[in-house]
């Protein structure tokens, strides 16, 4: 999945990636936001192999750090926020 990224923000960087509501991010806006996350999990120790568990609203955000756990080679598991307590 990140090689897609990086190679869509390298060949139409300012091409829309994604619509939520009324924003849009480009490739090259959507690479660069996945990139600072990788730089973030990597800065707070995270390595190849390790986890994350993501509690997230059904929203972009969930995207982007799935793509920077991919680049670092992290696992990532989404859990629904519906299964939080209120």
């Amino acid at each position: 999945m990140y090689d897609l990224l990086a190679r869509q923000a390298q060949e139409q960087p300012d091409a829309a990636a994604m619509r939520y509501g009324d924003l849009t991010w480009t490739w090259a806006q959507l690479g660069d936001r996945v990139g600072r996350g990788a730089a973030a999990l990597r800065a707070a120790g995270l390595t190849p192999g390790d986890h994350v568990a993501t509690l997230d609203f059904n929203h972009p955000s969930w995207l982007e750090i799935s793509l920077a756990c991919a680049q670092t080679g992290v696992a990532n598991v989404l859990v629904n926020f519906r299964l939080a307590p209120a």
